[in-house]
């Protein structure tokens, strides 16, 4: 079957946009700006591009099986295993998104004067905790 017209300028505008030069995170936004214009999927950078920050990982639910971190958007596709208490270095971007997870908590309020009770939010019980390590 041959290609619609759209799908040919799509696959000449890919072409053109693989020739471009992605060196830094800044080239990065510039080329998946310019692939959202032209409805082409964009390309996240990798990760050891962006900012690292090494922490220890801590868990406070089942501290004994290793979890995934999968983080993706626009600037960053990662994945990565990590275990209760090892150190590691991770993307800030993906610290920031995981310290940030939680359970969330409620409370109940009671009006004193006509007794009628809300439910209300109170704040989020964190899943997981990252200790920033400092090298000496």
């Amino acid at each position: 079957m041959p290609l619609t017209a759209e799908q040919k300028r799509r696959k000449k505008v890919q072409q053109d946009m693989k020739k471009l030069p992605l060196k830094t995170l800044e080239d990065y936004k510039a080329f998946n700006e310019k692939c959202r214009e032209q409805g082409i999927p964009v390309k996240p950078a990798p990760a050891e591009m962006h900012e690292m920050v090494k922490v220890k990982f801590l868990r406070r639910d089942s501290m004994i099986h290793p979890i995934k971190l999968k983080f993706r958007n626009e600037l960053i596709d990662f994945e990565k295993r990590v275990e209760h208490g090892k150190v590691y270095e991770l993307p800030k971007i993906v610290v920031r998104h995981y310290q940030e997870l939680g359970i969330p908590k409620y409370k109940t309020l009671t009006n004193a004067v006509t007794g009628e009770s809300e439910t209300v939010f109170s704040h989020k019980d964190p899943r997981f905790a990252f200790q920033v390590v400092l090298d000496d």
